[in-house]
């Protein structure tokens, strides 16, 4: 594939700067009654969140990540929704909807392979993050053949998790954790570095995806629908529903005891 787009990373701060600032001017125009443009400008930042999100390293996809949920979970909780009219529902649903479609469940690591061949092709001992000559010894002190070694390795396991990406969450999150785990102690520092934290990377993209699914089910109550049969991503079927005694609705992802954020309760 043409990785060309690929090298280099994001600033956490600046990406999430540009989707808050945003999001207040958001808030402003529902505080002047100007629905329909808040939610367009809400989704033009979700659009800006999800092209980091979809490509880049693993870096630039977490920091994707975290700015889907400010554009979407974090700034229409029930009050907000309960004050757009019919037609705003509909564009926020619409938007939505798109956004969805165009998330990735399972991150892309050519990103990463494509910033480390970067390296490659310069000279690695100019990369602090790298380990030193000492650490090469298994490679001819050779730090250039060491990243050479890791990269072909991390390739390797990419394609072996790629054939698994249909799997259900749980069991495709074990079988991360496992093989990465066996990689990292293969005795090479650079993947050592490189596969760890593939796990909870992607819990972090299936997390934003769960928030998008969560605001996409509390848009059709108030749009006085039924409620879509939407997967949760982080778990084996759909979303857990649960009557309150109030009489409210609390929808929530399996993994709600680790992530309270991922519950949401319509009519609030």
């Amino acid at each position: 594939p043409d990785l060309a787009g690929h090298v280099g990373t994001a600033n956490l701060l600046d990406a999430r700067t540009v989707v808050n600032l945003a999001m207040f001017e958001v808030r402003a125009l529902r505080h002047r009654g100007d629905l329909r443009s808040a939610v367009r400008l809400s989704l033009d930042a979700a659009a800006f969140a999800r092209d980091l999100h979809r490509r880049g390293t693993l870096i630039d996809q977490m920091i994707g990540a975290a700015c889907v949920a400010i554009a979407t979970h974090e700034h229409w909780p029930e009050p907000a929704l309960a004050q757009l009219g019919p037609a705003e529902l509909a564009d926020l649903d619409r938007g939505l909807e798109r956004l969805d479609h165009d998330l990735p469940l399972v991150a892309d690591q050519d990103g990463d392979l494509a910033f480390c061949l970067a390296v490659l092709d310069t000279d690695p001992q100019d990369a602090d993050w790298l380990p030193g000559r000492t650490a090469a010894w298994r490679y001819g002190f050779s730090t250039r053949w060491m990243l050479a070694d890791g990269i072909l390795c991390k390739a390797s396991l990419d394609r072996e998790l790629a054939c698994a990406s249909e799997l259900a969450w749980p069991q495709r999150k074990e079988l991360l954790e496992r093989r990465c785990g066996e990689v990292a102690a293969s005795g090479n520092p650079v993947l050592a570095m490189m596969v760890p934290n593939a796990a909870a990377a992607e819990q972090s993209l299936r997390e934003s995806v769960a928030l998008v699914r969560l605001l996409r089910l509390s848009v059709a109550r108030h749009r006085q629908g039924e409620l879509p049969a939407l997967r949760d991503p982080l778990g084996l079927g759909p979303f857990v529903v649960t009557t309150l005694d109030d009489g409210r609705t609390r929808l929530s992802s399996v993994a709600d005891e680790q992530r309270e954020r991922l519950v949401r309760v319509l009519g609030t």
